[in-house]
């Protein structure tokens, strides 16, 4: 099963309007978020490895300067407000969603440590419910707080792989969520 992790932080105050799967792009704008895009293939399954079809993730993450659009960030870094930050994605019949989203960036959550680069998920199956972190492979894992008490092979549950890169160049990351039920 995919390790639980806080929800937190900073799920969004105001639920945007635009929710769709590509977070480099914000609907009524023109420009395209800053940093490198990347794409999220993630698949949805119960501990029997089945597909959970129709699940509804809620996911959300900091900015290529590692910010997050809420009030109560207290990171100086910019905001981006070509970026996105969140998105409400069902899975299809294979349980997964796709996302084009911008690598979050480690950010300061405290004055004597870093987050390493994450993206938060509320994942919901058919009758269970999961807060996950989707983390990227770092240099900085080894030092996230949040991590301290997982084991190797937790840790790697957690981790997105890299997959081949498209045609397009786009860095692709693939992730499976094994959630407790369907």
């Amino acid at each position: 099963m995919t390790p639980s992790i806080t929800l937190g932080p900073f799920y969004p105050v105001i639920r945007p309007t635009d929710t769709d799967a590509d977070l480099t792009r914000v609907a009524g704008r023109t420009g395209l978020a800053q940093g490198e895009v990347i794409q999220l293939i993630v698949k949805m399954v119960d501990r029997q490895g089945r597909p959970i079809i129709g699940g509804l993730v809620e996911l959300w993450h900091c900015n290529a300067a590692g910010r997050y659009a809420h009030p109560a960030d207290p990171n100086t870094a910019p905001l981006d407000p070509d970026f996105q930050g969140f998105a409400q994605i069902g899975t299809d019949a294979q349980g997964e969603f796709r996302i084009t989203t911008i690598k979050p960036a480690a950010y300061p959550a405290g004055p004597d440590w870093m987050r390493a680069p994450h993206i938060h998920m509320d994942a919901r199956g058919r009758s269970y419910r999961s807060s996950l972190q989707m983390m990227f492979d770092d240099p900085l894992l080894a030092q996230d707080r949040v991590l301290t008490d997982f084991d190797a092979d937790e840790l790697s549950r957690v981790i997105a792989r890299p997959l081949e890169r498209g045609v397009d160049g786009m860095a692709r990351f693939g992730w499976t969520m094994v959630m407790l039920e369907g």
